[in-house]
């Protein structure tokens, strides 16, 4: 029973550092400049979102293809 409890906490830990990290990533896609750091946060965000939505993340891998067309 205490593995259960033990393998439960620490999933659910999981899941609170990725949505740590989306935020984060966000935020610094809201506060980017250029459009190369706009483009590495928009592949980190997609990267993130794959395993659960990955409809959000073709979103971010999109955003991030106009961006790498824009700058080249």
């Amino acid at each position: 029973m205490a593995k259960y409890l033990i393998l439960i906490f620490g999933f659910f830990l999981l899941l609170q550092s990725v949505a740590n990290q989306r935020d984060s990533l966000l935020y610094q896609l809201s506060k980017a400049k250029d459009a190369k750091t706009k483009q590495i946060l928009n592949l980190d965000l997609g990267e993130t979102y794959m395993p659960n939505e990955p409809k959000k993340a073709l979103h971010y891998f999109q955003n991030a293809y106009s961006l790498a067309d824009s700058v080249h």
